[in-house]
């Protein structure tokens, strides 16, 4: 080869290397694009999943909120319930101790057991029997019986008070 097939084949491959060059850099351009494109893609698509990540935790925290409030606001009000119910209880058991500690003043205090011995004996007959003592008077006479205990009267004594009772715990 001759000094100037030399320079020309030296000529030709730079023409060759700068084309080649040239083909790889605008792939690479095209390759970059391309991966910035899919990067931006990626990106978007990542967002919008976290997005709807974060909307459906926010929509659970929010139901499971709600569900713990109407738990506690349930469980409060049966509580304030029982409470109401549990004064209820002390105000109607210190009625009925109060009932009974007055008809106990009467009964030993005059002849209200005499009173209620022959109301007994009225109801059932002279030949029932017929006890008496501190607690009221009972009687028996076969199957029937009339009970006119402390505690019987006490009863009565609320029974006939009906719905007023209520006033007690509602005034």
């Amino acid at each position: 080869m001759s000094r100037l097939n030399v320079a020309e084949a030296v000529a030709e491959l730079r023409t060759v290397r700068s084309a080649l060059l040239g083909e790889a850099e605008a792939d690479a351009e095209a390759r970059l694009a391309e991966a910035r494109h899919d990067v931006d893609a990626m990106t978007a698509l990542a967002r919008a999943r976290a997005k709807e990540l974060r909307d459906g935790a926010e929509a659970t925290g929010r139901a499971d909120a709600l569900r713990q409030l109407r738990m506690r606001r349930g469980q409060a009000h049966r509580h304030v319930r029982t409470a109401e119910l549990a004064a209820q209880r002390v105000i109607y058991d210190e009625l009925r101790d109060r009932i009974r500690a007055e008809l106990g003043r009467l009964l030993r205090a005059g002849d209200l057991q005499a009173r209620l011995v022959a109301h007994v004996r009225g109801l059932l007959g002279s030949d029932a029997a017929v006890t008496d003592g501190p607690d009221g008077v009972s009687g028996v006479l076969g199957s029937r019986r009339v009970d006119l205990s402390l505690d019987a009267l006490t009863d009565r004594a609320v029974d006939d008070l009906g719905g007023s009772v209520q006033q007690l715990w509602t005034a």
